[in-house]
């Protein structure tokens, strides 16, 4: 497959459209603090619309792409570059990028200590391209190794709603193909030539069947899953399952593994109602906007149901499927559900090494403009909940364009392993800008292990460190009073902060 195109795509979704004076020029950006948290303004409108907004956490920074843009800031909201994503001029013009790059996406890959960004293109010639990008460290604001890889043979003149995933030594891109003889085919990498500006050394691609297409997969696979996983949703209009796939040995001789799970009952979404107009936001269906991959459990989330749409999330235990011959289960489920008449749509869900979960997503309401907002789950919270929501930030009037989103992203701090960062749309004076919110979920400072509760393993954990802490900079869990050693005054604050 050698290096060169990839598209757009039809029914059920739909590629983005562009028009030129929709652009947001000389915007006055905002940055806003709070105890514990940060928001600010990411990326003023392209033209383009929907934005599809994405997001990737570093060491520093933060990537954001949108279609029409990708751009660079540091953690207090600093922009530090901003470039489009189309054409000659654009991140991906050297390469020969043309005016029709899409559907993009960006991860940080915590086991290389890389940015990975992904978009798709539909050229004139009627050619579908896959377009990659590798930063060379950690700092997105130095160079990029930049790829442009035909997806034509595959899936024909468009590739569309792409995925981009990494392990120890494969990049993963899939999508839904429209004109060519596969209608789900994944595309595959070796890592270490990428990583090294190389072009790929090896190089696979197959099918993956599927009878929905638009199957969605973790970004990153943590823990050194046996397997890349993804789940899949059914079209039927009550719906009863999902389906996970595992892919094996990928580069040389795919393996894929099924497993059909029972799931609560869903269907296709309705399309929300928002204050101020009687145009609604196109859903398209129940497809996985969003996966995460953490401690054996991949989380995903999508949004259902046709009287009142809502955000529905899912935690599966893979028990090591398909090596250790256990299957899958469904471990917890839910929906985000801030009330009668409120709508959820479009979400996205991460998890971090301690089990909390948090999502982002867009909410309306018919006496409601669309904002974003998050939820957030402690690991120790009752199975199938998620803590009430957050409106991030709220559009000051109606969109009618009749898209949204088409998804967002939320993604775990890499530093701390407990702040979370979200990107999402909103909509000011009829033209769309995205949001960007960091923010720390308040955990009680004997809670040592950082699930939400403070119980056994904490006071394990403050038992394993008993005695003189350590020289700085390293750390001293169980130092509750901050006197330089764990004894008996921090185990009696524990026991005075115990909840399980």
């Amino acid at each position: 497959m050698p290096p060169v195109i990839l598209a757009a795509g039809p029914t059920p979704h739909e590629p983005p459209t562009f028009d030129a004076r929709d652009i947001a020029d000389g915007m006055q950006r905002e940055v806003l603090l709070g105890p514990g948290r940060i928001g600010f303004t990411g990326i003023p409108s392209t033209g383009w619309v929907p934005p599809d907004p994405h997001l990737a956490v570093g060491p520093d920074h933060l990537v954001l792409m949108t279609n029409g843009a990708i751009a660079f800031f540091t953690k207090s909201g600093t922009l530090t570059f901003q470039d489009r994503i189309e054409g000659g001029n654009g991140f991906w013009g050297s390469l020969g990028a043309t005016g029709f790059v899409f559907d993009p996406e960006v991860l940080y890959d915590e086991l290389s200590g890389r940015f990975f960004a992904m978009a798709t293109e539909d050229t004139p010639g009627n050619e579908s391209f896959a377009l990659l990008a590798v930063s060379d460290d950690s700092d997105p604001n130095g160079t990029w190794h930049k790829y442009r890889f035909s997806t034509t043979a595959l899936a024909g003149l468009t590739f569309d709603s792409p995925n981009i995933a990494v392990d120890a030594d494969t990049v993963y891109i899939s999508g839904d193909g429209f004109g060519g003889p596969v209608p789900y085919p994944m595309f595959v990498f070796d890592k270490a030539s990428l990583l090294a500006g190389n072009p790929p050394a090896a190089v696979n691609s197959f099918a993956i069947p599927t009878s929905t297409q638009s199957a969605a997969m973790g970004p990153v696979s943590h823990d050194d899953p046996p397997a890349l996983y993804l789940v899949e949703h059914s079209e039927s209009q009550n719906a009863t399952t999902v389906k996970l796939i595992a892919i094996r040995n990928a580069l040389t001789n795919p393996l894929l593994s099924f497993a059909t799970l029972t799931v609560p009952a869903y269907g296709p979404p309705e399309d929300p109602p928002q204050m101020g107009t009687s145009v609604r936001p196109e859903t398209f269906d129940a497809r996985f906007w969003s996966a995460a991959y953490r401690n054996g459990s991949l989380w995903a989330t999508h949004h259902i149901n046709g009287n009142r749409v809502l955000a529905r999330w899912y935690e599966f235990a893979m028990n090591g499927w398909p090596d250790s011959g256990m299957m899958p289960r469904l471990v917890q489920s839910g929906e985000i559900d801030p009330g009668p008449g409120v709508r959820t749509f479009f979400s996205a869900i991460t998890v971090d090494a301690h089990g909390n979960a948090a999502m982002v997503f867009a909410r309306s309401a018919s006496t409601e403009f669309i904002s974003m907002a998050t939820a957030f789950r402690f690991a120790g919270d009752p199975p199938g909940t998620f803590r009430p929501d957050v409106i991030r930030q709220t559009s000051t009037g109606p969109d009618t364009t009749g898209r949204w989103g088409d998804y967002g992203a939320v993604n775990v701090d890499p530093v701390d392993g407990i702040t979370m960062w979200a990107h999402h749309e909103t909509t000011v004076s009829g033209s769309w800008r995205t949001w960007v919110t960091g923010f720390t979920p308040e955990f009680d400072p004997a809670d040592l292990d950082f699930d939400g509760l403070v119980g056994i393993a904490d006071f394990l954990l403050l038992l394993g460190n008993w005695g003189p802490c350590p020289a700085p900079p390293e750390p001293c869990p169980g130092d509750l009073d901050g006197d330089g050693e764990v004894g008996i005054v921090d185990f009696l604050q524990l026991l005075a902060s115990w909840s399980a």
